[in-house]
């Protein structure tokens, strides 16, 4: 009998402790979540890039480097974030 309290004195967590496990938890959902935010952002900027790309692809013989750093240049403003 004293070993089954000691047991569930054992297995009881403070107030304190609780918030703080929530706490954490909290953290390492809103931090999950951040990454896959991140993770959509640039697939949504790779989407959005895609007709740049084709565009040097199909015309690459025909760019000269001036035209071509002119692109990056508007392609780098455009969707720096």
């Amino acid at each position: 009998m004293i070993e089954n309290n000691f047991s569930e004195k054992k297995n009881k967590k403070t107030i304190t402790e609780l918030k703080e496990e929530i706490k954490q938890q909290k953290q390492k959902a809103i931090r999950e979540a951040n990454k896959k935010i991140k993770a959509l952002e640039k697939r949504e900027k790779e989407q959005r890039l895609k007709p740049y790309f084709k565009l040097v692809e199909k015309y690459i013989d025909n760019i000269s480097d001036k035209d071509l750093e002119i692109m990056i240049k508007y392609v780098e403003s455009k969707f720096k974030k």
